[in-house]
């Protein structure tokens, strides 16, 4: 896959009509309407706390009780969830 494919490429979230619940469907944009690029450097920092915010949304949104109780929305929480990210690896 190119790069370009790549930029061109995103997700279009729509509500289905027989659940009324959210769905994405994958879109791809015209080459032509791309103007410009902006490159965006952020605190590694904010983007891992962006991450786990993320994975508690989605954790959330699945109502995972335990998940949400073993890594709690705070700074123990967040550090935990560090450590076994880490593990992981």
């Amino acid at each position: 896959r190119s790069f370009l494919q790549g930029c061109l490429k995103s997700k279009r979230g729509f509500f289905t009509n027989k659940t009324g619940a959210m769905d994405r469907q994958s879109v791809w944009y015209h080459h032509k309407l791309v103007k410009k690029a902006v490159h965006i450097i952020r605190n590694p920092m904010d983007n891992t706390v962006a991450r786990f915010h993320l994975e508690r949304k989605r954790y959330t949104a699945k109502n995972d009780v335990k998940w949400l109780i073993e890594y709690p929305n705070n700074q123990d929480g967040f550090y935990k969830w560090c450590k076994e990210i880490d593990a992981s690896r």
